[in-house]
């Protein structure tokens, strides 16, 4: 009888070798459209933090980041740039914004930021210039003032703490301002002018201003836009507009339009505390300095 010896297959028998070799991944090519809005975007980022030359910075960077989704898209190619130059041309816009924001806001104030208002007193022919200037007051739009000279009953002239006399001329880059005479007790004189004015509410009492303009600008301008308003003694503002009464003829807003060297008269009625005796601010002009005026 006959055996037959079966060997087990050695452990480390190497498995066939492949008849073909495996291939390697292709190496990503250089990304050119990304490169190129990558250069495109950070020139535009540098132009877009100059306030001189935003346009050129807001003209390149809309050009970078169309380029560097072009290259984003591009098969085979190396992506780094085009994702690089996309964050870039996009915080570059940002910073383009906030760069022009902050330039509209510094022209507008420069522009917009108040006028020099000059004072000439009824009882003294002198100019006291209100802002600016030596030995001058500053007056700001709350009334407040610091003396800029040695004189302080000069400098203080036309501040709420020292209001110029009725009678004193304001003077500003556009209108000339007379406050001729003020009403304190004029509830009759403004019931009289029109049938339809009502009396002043309980605990109020109407006032009237009379006021000489003057426009002394280039072009025209109405005095309906000059801002005359009554301050109280505890310094609230009231507006001519805050009441529904019609000031006696013939009232300041039915001057209209006026070209240069044109002159008018025309009353300002308030409606104000009965008890109050406030002052009246004058503005000439609707970006001057505020100047205030005694109403005794």
């Amino acid at each position: 009888m006959s055996m037959t010896t079966q060997y087990a297959p050695h452990p480390h028998t190497p498995p066939p070798h492949s008849q073909y070799p495996q291939s390697q991944p292709p190496k990503k090519q250089t990304n050119v459209i990304g490169v190129i809005a990558l250069i495109v975007g950070v020139i535009g980022f540098v132009f877009a933090c100059i306030p001189g030359a935003l346009i050129i910075g807001w003209i390149m960077l809309p050009i970078a980041f169309i380029l560097s989704l072009v290259g984003l898209f591009l098969p085979r190619k190396a992506k780094w740039s085009a994702i690089t130059a996309l964050i870039v041309s996009v915080v570059g816009t940002i910073v383009g914004v906030l760069v022009f924001f902050f330039v509209i806001v510094g022209a507008v104030d420069e522009s917009f930021g108040g006028s020099d208002s000059s004072v000439v007193e009824n009882d003294a022919a002198v100019t006291d210039e209100v802002d600016g200037g030596a030995g001058a007051s500053t007056v700001d739009d709350e009334g407040s003032e610091s003396s800029g000279g040695a004189d302080a009953a000069t400098s203080e002239a036309g501040s709420r703490e020292n209001p110029s006399a009725l009678g004193s001329t304001v003077t500003g880059d556009e209108w000339e301002i007379t406050v001729v005479d003020f009403n304190a007790e004029a509830d009759e004189e403004v019931l009289a002018g029109y049938d339809f004015n009502e009396p002043a509410a309980e605990g109020s009492k109407y006032v009237v201003a009379e006021v000489d303009v003057t426009y002394i600008g280039e072009g025209s301008s109405d005095p309906f836009l000059l801002d005359i308003s009554y301050l109280t003694d505890s310094g609230n503002v009231v507006e001519s507009y805050d009441t529904m009464a019609i000031a006696p003829e013939p009232t300041l807003n039915e001057i209209g339009e006026m070209y240069t060297g044109a002159s008018g008269t025309g009353n300002v009625v308030f409606e104000v505390p009965a008890d109050d005796e406030g002052l009246l601010r004058v503005a000439p002009g609707m970006i001057a300095d505020d100047v205030f005026i005694s109403t005794k």
